[in-house]
């Protein structure tokens, strides 16, 4: 198995909320379209012995000096590098919406390099990827039309969508997301050895349950739970505590079966 080496530099792709030295464990968390890192800031006083990570992608936040990437390879390519400050401890991945995808294809590629180190995966608020896609790209319309998306689909804040010089700054962001989401190519060489969870809202009206129910198809194993939640696809903020309070069994149970495995070694 390929180790990846630590280092001691941070890194900008890395936010970490609650700094735990006693962590067993480490959940990175990915942001939907138009998100940072920030929004996971209430998830590092959740869990006890994780370690929270938001993933922080370019373009946003701390790094809103930085051009935003819109190819999900080039964002896989520069977080498998990344991820060499951060490997001193097994993990999770958690990604809403647009970042379901990209920590689903990180995990996949970890998997081709023989990577070790993922524990689960929780993906949320996505229809699974192989699916092919019938809604037309919105990622280059006009910047009118887009605007009218945005509001459409109803997670922008009306009063950013009335900003002009905000939105100057967050449509970019916006835009280069949609396009990873929309020009990414599902390749099926290989499918995800991990234990998954797919949480998804009973209210979202653009991913059928049979559309959430197809992710079993990626995976290899059986080991795949599904989750519902009241509400639309946002329900991770309407419904933040459920959720929260689902990813902590989902952590508990990990680190559970951790404290286990090390006492029948030290036992061995």
């Amino acid at each position: 198995m390929k180790v990846i080496q630590s280092e001691s530099r941070q890194s900008p792709w890395f936010v970490r909320f609650k700094r735990n030295h006693q962590a067993r464990l480490r959940l990175f968390c990915f942001p939907y379209a138009g998100g940072s890192a920030g929004l996971f800031e209430p998830w590092g006083r959740a869990f006890e012995g994780v370690d929270v990570v938001g993933v922080q992608l370019p373009g946003r936040s701390n790094r809103v000096n930085e051009k935003p990437l819109d190819s999900l390879t080039e964002i896989v390519a520069r977080l498998i590098v990344e991820l060499r400050v951060l490997n001193d401890l097994p993990f999770v991945f958690f990604g809403h919406s647009n970042g379901a995808l990209i920590c689903f294809e990180l995990a996949r590629e970890l998997q081709r390099r023989g990577m070790g180190g993922l524990q689960y995966i929780i993906l949320s608020g996505r229809r699974a990827p192989h699916l092919p896609r019938v809604r037309p790209n919105t990622y280059d319309l006009p910047h009118d039309a887009f605007i009218e998306e945005l509001r459409s689909i109803n997670g922008t804040p009306e009063e950013l969508l009335n900003n002009k010089e905000l939105m100057d700054l967050f449509v970019p962001i916006l835009r280069a997301d949609f396009k990873v989401n929309e020009t990414s190519k599902y390749c099926a060489d290989i499918k995800l050895k991990s234990a998954a969870c797919i949480f998804w809202g009973r209210l979202d009206t653009d991913i059928p349950e049979a559309e959430i129910q197809a992710w079993r198809a990626n995976f290899e194993s059986g080991d795949i739970e599904f989750t519902e939640f009241s509400g639309d696809h946002f329900f991770i903020h309407s419904q933040q505590q459920l959720v929260l309070k689902r990813v902590a069994e989902i952590l508990g149970g990990l680190l559970s079966a951790r404290v286990a495995r090390d006492l029948l070694e030290a036992a061995g």
